[in-house]
């Protein structure tokens, strides 16, 4: 297996860029002047091995950037790709298109969150209880409240997170049931409260490390090679295990 890294200057990008290099991973990493150059691009990418999957954790921006020149592609380089897993989030609706756009061809994994915790909050949101509803539904029968909350540090471009806008659409919140806060140097915090008059129940899930995001992402990369699936807009939910 071998990497294209997007977005290696950032603080994620930098981890997992120092990680695939202590796994021995080969690496290409893809620079933001190669990204606006189209003839620069293509002679990247035409010098790449086989067996190759792109992994981009830039900006929205470095996305679609990302999409329009790997389109642009001729057949013989598009065949070296084995999938794009997509780390980026706060898309616009156009950019989502793009991005479903480009799944007609490659298979995409986006990913709104690479932790396993995050992965298993959404899984129990997702689980049916004895009685069929999910957790969520059965604790609206239960006459309980629901509301989001998600904490990040000051330097956190998009409010709501992405992670947090995902949790809502599994647990059926609309956008004004989530509340968002940016302070000091706060990895991430995500919690969902169930409340009534007389008692809450929270559901919640810290970052302590952001190693741990590193981590998740190349295993998504890892197990989408092992897998090889075809092109589609495919769900994390078949990468974070073998």
């Amino acid at each position: 297996m071998n990497i294209v890294l997007l977005g290696s200057t950032g603080r994620l990008g930098n981890l997992i860029h120092n990680q695939l290099n202590t796994e021995n991973i080969p690496t290409f990493v893809l620079r933001k002047e190669i990204l606006s150059a189209n003839k620069d691009f293509q002679n990247f990418f035409s010098n790449l091995p086989n067996e190759t999957i792109i992994l981009d954790v830039s900006l929205p921006t470095g996305t679609e950037h990302l999409i329009a020149q790997v389109k642009l592609l001729n057949s013989e380089i598009k065949n070296k790709l084995k999938g794009i897993v997509i780390g980026t989030t706060g898309h616009t609706n156009a950019q989502q298109e793009k991005i479903k756009d480009l799944s007609n061809e490659f298979p995409v994994c986006l990913v709104s969150n690479f932790s396993k915790g995050v992965f298993l909050f959404d899984q129990i949101l997702n689980a049916k209880t004895s009685n069929g509803l999910t957790v969520c539904d059965l604790a609206r029968s239960l006459g309980f409240d629901l509301a989001l909350n998600e904490i990040h540090h000051t330097q956190k471009k998009d409010a709501p997170s992405g992670t947090a806008v995902s949790l809502a659409n599994t647990a059926k919140l609309p956008l004004e049931r989530l509340s968002s806060t940016r302070v000091g140097n706060v990895i991430g915090e995500h919690t969902l409260y169930f409340s009534q008059d007389s008692e809450m129940l929270e559901i919640k899930h810290s970052a302590h490390s952001r190693k741990l995001f590193a981590l998740g992402a190349i295993q998504i990369c890892k197990n989408m090679y092992a897998k090889s699936p075809v092109a589609g807009l495919l769900s994390k939910e078949g990468f974070f295990t073998q």
